[in-house]
C-alpha cells in the first residue's frame, strides 16, 4: 500500500511538471501573440496546476500517514519477535546445526552457524530459528552453485514427491509463495563477506545462501535506496549469520555441482536443531 502511494505521488509530480511546464510556453505564447484564446488556455492550464498541487498535498498526507503505520507494525513485530527468543532461546549469540546427507556416503556431516545480532534484526533472527528449530529444512536440499553463493532450502529438485509434500508445508505455515520474513533487516553492520548467509531480499526466504565471495557490493543496498524508503533501488539482503563450522563440508557440497551450477543428486539437509549454549 505505502509503495503504492508513493508511485502515485511520483506520477502527480510528473504530472504536475508538464504541467507547469506547458503553462510556461503558453504564457509565452501569449506575450508573442495577444490572442484571447491563449488568456483562455493559461487559465486553464493554471486552474489544471493548483487542482495537481491540491492532489499532492493530499497523497503526501496519506503517504506519511502510512509510512508511520508501517514503522509501527514495524516496531512491534521486533518487539515481540526479540522477547520470544529470549523467553525460548536465551540472549545469545545463537548457534544452529545443520546435518547433510551426501548421496555417496552414509555418514551424515555437520555445518554450524552463528547469527548475528538479535537486537539488530530480531524478525530476521527469530524467523531463522523458527524454520531450524520445527524442522522445516529437514528433507530440503542445496539447490544451486553460483560463482558467488551456494543456495539451499526446503526444496527437492529430484523427487517429485518429497518436494510436494515440502512445498505444502511451507505454505502451511505461510512461508510459499510469498516469503517467510515479513518485512526487510537489511544492516550495514554485518556485510555479506565470506562465509557469511542471508535471505534473498525480494523472496524473503525461507531459501537461503553462503556467500562464496564478498558480495557486500552486490547483495547491498543499491545507491537508489535512501533510509529504507526506496522506491526503485534495492534496500540490500539481510546478511544473518556465519558459518563457524564445516566450511568444509560447503567445499565438499560444491563438488556434487555439475557445470550449469545444478547438482547430479540432491545433497539433503536430514537435520537441524539450535544448538544449546554449552553445546
Amino acid at each position: 500500500c505505502r509503495k503504492s502511494l508513493e508511485k502515485e505521488r511520483e506520477d502527480l509530480l510528473l504530472a504536475l511538471k508538464r504541467n507547469k511546464n506547458l503553462a510556461e510556453e503558453v504564457r509565452k505564447l501569449k506575450n508573442n501573440s495577444g490572442h484571447q484564446r491563449v488568456d483562455v488556455n493559461v487559465e486553464t492550464m493554471e486552474g489544471k496546476i493548483a487542482e495537481l498541487e491540491q492532489k499532492l498535498d493530499e497523497s503526501q498526507f496519506e503517504v506519511e500517514y502510512w509510512r508511520d503505520k508501517n514503522e509501527m507494525m514495524i516496531n512491534k513485530i521486533q518487539f515481540r519477535n526479540r522477547k520470544e527468543v529470549l523467553e525460548r532461546y536465551g540472549p545469545g549469540p545463537h548457534h544452529v546445526e545443520l546435518a547433510i546427507h551426501f548421496p555417496t556416503t552414509k555418514t551424515n556431516e555437520k555445518i554450524t552457524l552463528r547469527l548475528y545480532s538479535l537486537d539488530t534484526m530480531p524478525h530476521t533472527i527469530h524467523t531463522f530459528l523458527t524454520l531450524i528449530d520445527r524442522q522445516h529444512y529437514n528433507r530440503g536440499s542445496f539447490l544451486s552453485l553460483r560463482p558467488h553463493v551456494l543456495v539451499a532450502g526446503p526444496v527437492d529438485m529430484h523427487d517429485v514427491e518429497n518436494n510436494r509434500q515440502l512445498e505444502q508445508k511451507m505454505k502451511r505455515e505461510g512461508y510459499f509463495p510469498d516469503g517467510a520474513l515479513l518485512f526487510n533487516e537489511y544492516s550495514g553492520e554485518f556485510p555479506h563477506v565470506v562465509r557469511t548467509v542471508g535471505f534473498n531480499e525480494e523472496m524473503g526466504g525461507p531459501v537461503f545462501y553462503v556467500n562464496l565471495v564478498d558480495n557486500t557490493v552486490g547483495h547491498g543496498p543499491s545507491d537508489e535506496h535512501e533510509g529504507g524508503d526506496s522506491v526503485g533501488g534495492k534496500e540490500g539482503d539481510p546478511c544473518f549469520g556465519e558459518v563457524v563450522e564445516g566450511f568444509d563440508v560447503i567445499e565438499k557440497i560444491k563438488g556434487f555441482a555439475t557445470a550449469d551450477g545444478m547438482f547430479e543428486g540432491s545433497v539433503y539437509i536430514v537435520g537441524s536443531h539450535v544448538l544449546k549454549t554449552n553445546e
